[in-house]
């Protein structure tokens, strides 16, 4: 079930990667893959981490291919990218 939530802005945007990373957390555990895409900030860097301690993946896309590589950047340097540290 997916329920809407319209509570305040997380990361500064409403809405935000964050929160549903963590909710899916709740529903598939160390199954869940999540994916990064392009766009600005550190939405994702929390939920991908929750991820990754849950057991699950996290792929970033790549600088070559991003319009802006932030939110992917953010992953990999936080060594949540492909569930492991990124080099």
């Amino acid at each position: 079930m997916i329920a809407l939530d319209n509570g305040p802005q997380v990361n500064f945007c409403k809405p935000a990667v964050d929160p549903m990373f963590s909710s899916a957390i709740d529903v598939w555990h160390a199954a869940l893959l999540a994916v990064v895409l392009t766009g600005m900030g550190s939405d994702g860097k929390c939920g991908g981490k929750a991820i990754v301690d849950a057991g699950g993946s996290v792929i970033a896309q790549d600088e070559a291919t991003s319009v802006v590589w932030g939110m992917p950047a953010v992953a990999a340097h936080a060594g949540i990218w492909c569930g492991r540290t990124a080099a």
